[in-house]
């Protein structure tokens, strides 16, 4: 628990807006919502049975009109600052294939949700270490800040930065996991973020789906290893995760989806304890 006695755990959902097609094809959202919760709208029609909608109740919900800014400064900057102040942090997307997690996390250049999570959360770090250098001075805090980019496709590990892949995992003495090999590049700026976050986004695998010709088709994780040393020689050491999931559905709904892909995406889920 926190010290102001909220969970640490957020579960929030945000409402896709339609695409370009649907909003031609003359397609309605179809979820009904307010902050904290959310229900399906069922109309009624000649030959429908009416029932009546079950109301879903989380920490926050999202409008489809919301961007990916109300988003991280309302439940994910706090994250962001508890990471800077030593401790681990997590956040994830979880949700079927064309759902708007890879635009969520990542943003996607002219999306009504603007920048993602990654780089707003970088931003954020890089902005906290400059106010605090600004103040500090040269008898401060040092920074040391790490990026790694990884994915795990078909259930194995590939390391975005580098292009390697194989890559094996283990067990840390003490806890946490290492992943062999992984390359970590140090930062300094948002210009060197993005130009690795531009690199590894080459090698990452998509494919195409009914819904979205660009699908995600791996398990992907951004991690910002944050390092602080200070003036009386202890160090603090943190990591920030950003995780972006392979989208979750069934075969037959995403013809184009291949079978192997899909198949052991939604097994490495139900082995993280994620099911549709």
């Amino acid at each position: 628990m926190q010290e102001d006695g909220e969970s640490p755990v957020h579960v929030v959902i945000r409402v896709r807006p339609l695409t370009a097609r649907e909003s031609a094809q003359g397609q309605k959202v179809a979820w009904s919502h307010d902050e904290r919760r959310i229900w399906q709208a069922m109309p009624g029609g000649v030959g429908r049975t009416y029932v009546p909608p079950q109301v879903y109740g989380f920490d926050r919900v999202y409008g489809a009109n919301e961007s990916s800014e109300v988003l991280h400064k309302e439940c994910v900057a706090p994250s962001v600052d508890r990471a800077v102040q030593g401790f681990n942090a997590t956040v994830f997307a979880f949700g079927q294939t064309s759902s708007g997690k890879t635009t969520t996390i990542r943003g996607t250049e002219g999306c009504v949700g603007g920048e993602g999570l990654i780089p707003l959360c970088v931003k954020q770090v890089l902005a906290t270490v400059e106010a605090e250098r600004a103040t500090a001075g040269d008898g401060g805090t040092r920074w040391r800040l790490r990026v790694a980019y990884l994915e795990i496709y078909n259930e194995n590990i590939g390391d975005l930065l580098t292009g390697a892949t194989g890559l094996n995992i283990y067990e840390k003495k003490g806890g946490g996991i290492l992943v062999q090999d992984l390359r970590e590049e140090t930062i300094h700026d948002w210009a060197r973020a993005e130009e690795l976050l531009l690199k590894g986004d080459t090698n990452k695998h998509v494919g195409c789906t009914e819904r979205n010709d660009k699908s995600s088709r791996a398990h992907t994780v951004f991690r910002l290893s944050i390092e602080r040393s200070h003036a009386d020689g202890a160090v603090t050491a943190s990591e920030l995760n950003i995780v972006d999931l392979a989208g979750s559905e069934r075969q037959s709904a995403h013809a184009r989806v291949q079978p192997k892909d899909a198949e052991r995406a939604m097994r490495s889920q139900v082995a993280r304890g994620f099911s549709p």
